[in-house]
């Protein structure tokens, strides 16, 4: 009687030591699920990082090379070149003078 209490017992605790091993493994599984879930999400969010500031580089150099561009096609030299040629104005001597008229209305 003794015997079987015995095997009882340690049936009962080996039973109960099978399922907190059991449930150990099934909740390190989900643990290292999610690691490496998060790994791969955070790799992909690096690409992504990557791939806009690369992006963000060639559009700082567009901008760049058209702010260049503005200041050379609204050079005074260039205007002052194709309204002589292309217009046929003329360069006046003479400094401009300004008339203000005064307001007659206060």
């Amino acid at each position: 009687m003794i015997e079987e209490k015995n095997k009882i017992n340690s049936n009962g605790r080996s039973a109960s030591k099978r399922m907190f091993v059991f449930l150990f493994i099934i909740i390190s599984s989900i643990l290292t699920i999610f690691y490496i879930d998060n790994v791969f999400k955070v790799n992909s969010l690096m690409k992504d990082i990557h791939t806009i500031s690369k992006e963000n580089q060639r559009i700082r150099d567009e901008n760049t090379l058209l702010r260049m561009e503005i200041n050379k096609l609204t050079s005074l030299e260039r205007i002052s070149k194709i309204a002589e040629e292309k217009l046929g104005m003329v360069r006046s001597e003479k400094t401009p003078i300004i008339i203000y008229k005064k307001d007659t209305v206060k």
